[in-house]
């Protein structure tokens, strides 16, 4: 089920080495997810990402589990959402 394959989304290659990162997985024990990614865009400048927010949903129980986010403080930003 699914395609199984790890990969980095946006700029998350550069923080790896300094991540925790942990397994997600469902108070229904499944660990089957579909993972979105969301962008918060600048207030000042709405074509720059601020914020990007990945979470996921559990494909047994439909359940929201929220993974990491991170804030980003350069610019430009707006590749990262061809980056997803």
């Amino acid at each position: 089920m699914g395609c199984k394959k790890k990969h980095f989304i946006c700029d998350s290659a550069e923080y790896w080495e300094d991540a925790e990162p942990i397994k997600l997985k469902c108070n229904c024990k499944s660990d089957i997810l579909n993972i979105g990614v969301g962008f918060s865009m600048r207030e000042q400048h709405h074509d720059e990402v601020f914020w990007i927010t990945i979470a996921g949903r559990c494909t047994k129980c439909g359940a929201f589990l929220a993974a990491c986010d991170w804030k980003i403080d350069y610019s430009p930003s707006k590749q990262l959402i061809d980056q997803a």
